[in-house]
C-alpha cells in the first residue's frame, strides 16, 4: 500500500489491550456514577516502505476517565508527538 501511494514510510501496529474498568470512576463522579476508566495499550511501528526497515517501535499506553475512542485519540496524540520531526 505504501508503494502504491508513494509513501516513504508507513505506520502499523496492533492493539494489545482495551480494558474498561466500570468500578473505578472518573474524577467527575456525578448522579450517574461518572465515567469508566479506560486503558488502551497499542504497539506501534514505523516501517520504511522500500526496505521494510523498522524505523521506530514502541508501546503506548493511555488511561482516561472516558470511553475507548477517547483513549485511542490519546494514543494517536502520543504517537504523533514522538515521531514528528
Amino acid at each position: 500500500v505504501g508503494q502504491a501511494v508513494g509513501a516513504d514510510a508507513v505506520i502499523t501496529g496492533r492493539v494489545l489491550l482495551v480494558q474498561i474498568d466500570r468500578e473505578r470512576r472518573g474524577l467527575d463522579d456525578g448522579p450517574l456514577g461518572g465515567l469508566p476508566i479506560t486503558r488502551v495499550d497499542v504497539d506501534v511501528r514505523v516501517l520504511e516502505v522500500g526496505t521494510r526497515l523498522n524505523l521506530f517501535q514502541d508501546t503506548f499506553i493511555c488511561s482516561v476517565p472516558s470511553f475507548p475512542r477517547d483513549a485511542m485519540e490519546c494514543i494517536v496524540r502520543d504517537v504523533a508527538s514522538r515521531i514528528r520531526p
